[in-house]
C-alpha cells in the first residue's frame, strides 16, 4: 500500500510539471477536442448581469475569427453594440445619448479579440507554446498555471483545476498603446454542447455573462462585422 502511494504521488508531481500532460487530460476533459479545433464560428445568447445584480439584459455574440460582435438589449429598441473586423472596431453606446457608432480605442479592440478566444485558445491552438509555471489558489484550489507569449508580446495564462482539468480562469497581460492592459475572465458551470464541455457562466469586468445557448459553427453573415455605413 505503501508503494503504491508513493507512485500516486510521483504520477501527480510529473503531471502537474508537466504542460503537455496537462493539456492532455484537459482535451479529455472536455469530450470532443475537435469540435472546438475545427470551430469556425459561435453564437451565443443569454443574459449579462452586474456583480451586484443590480440588473440584468439580454445579451448575444456572434464570432468568426478574429470578428466579433456583442449586443447588449438596455430596453426594447435600444441595443448597446459592439463589433469588430479584426484590427478596428467600433461601439454603439445609448447612454452616451447617441445612437451613431463610434470608432473603439486599441484598448477595447484588444478586450474584444480577447473574448474571441474564450472557446478556441492556446490549450488547442498553441499547446507546444505552453509553460507550466507552478500553481496559484483559485477560489481554494491550487490551480496549474499554464502560460503562452503571443507574437504581440501579450502573455497569456490558463488556470486549469487540477480535479475537473478544466480551465477556471484566463487572465492576459498586454502593453497597448504603450500602456499596461488587463484582461481576465473567469469560467464556470461547464455543461455539454454537441459533445464538448463549455462554460455557461463567464465573469470579466464587474459583470457575467450567463449563457442560455451556444451555436457551434452557425453560418454568420459578413456584415455583422462591416464597418458602419458612411
Amino acid at each position: 500500500m505503501l508503494v503504491v502511494l508513493c507512485l500516486a504521488i510521483l504520477s501527480s508531481l510529473t503531471v502537474a510539471h508537466d504542460a503537455s500532460s496537462i493539456v492532455a487530460r484537459y482535451r479529455k476533459a472536455i469530450g470532443n477536442a475537435a469540435k472546438l479545433e475545427q470551430l469556425r464560428s459561435c453564437s451565443i445568447e443569454g443574459l449579462v448581469t452586474s456583480s451586484d445584480g443590480s440588473w440584468q439584459r439580454s445579451y448575444r455574440a456572434w464570432c468568426m475569427g478574429d470578428n466579433v460582435r456583442t449586443e447588449i438589449v438596455i430596453q426594447p429598441g435600444i441595443t448597446a453594440t459592439s463589433w469588430i473586423n479584426g484590427l478596428q472596431g467600433w461601439t454603439i453606446q445609448p447612454w452616451s445619448y447617441s445612437l451613431d457608432p463610434q470608432p473603439m480605442n486599441e484598448t477595447m479592440v484588444f478586450r474584444l479579440r480577447c473574448f474571441s478566444k474564450i472557446l478556441v485558445n492556446d490549450l488547442l491552438n498553441n499547446p507546444n507554446k505552453l509553460q507550466f509555471n507552478g500553481t496559484d489558489d483559485i477560489d481554494g484550489s491550487d490551480c496549474f498555471k499554464l502560460q503562452c507569449r503571443h507574437s504581440d508580446g501579450s502573455l497569456w495564462t490558463y488556470y486549469i483545476d487540477p480535479d475537473a482539468f478544466l480551465p477556471v480562469k484566463l487572465s492576459v497581460e498586454a502593453t497597448i498603446g504603450g500602456e499596461p492592459l488587463e484582461w481576465e475572465m473567469s469560467y464556470s458551470d461547464y455543461r455539454t454542447v454537441d459533445g464538448v464541455l463549455l462554460p455557461t457562466v463567464l465573469t470579466s469586468s464587474g459583470s457575467t455573462i450567463i449563457v442560455k445557448r451556444y451555436a457551434l459553427n452557425p453560418l454568420l453573415e459578413e456584415s455583422l462585422f462591416a464597418p458602419p455605413a458612411k
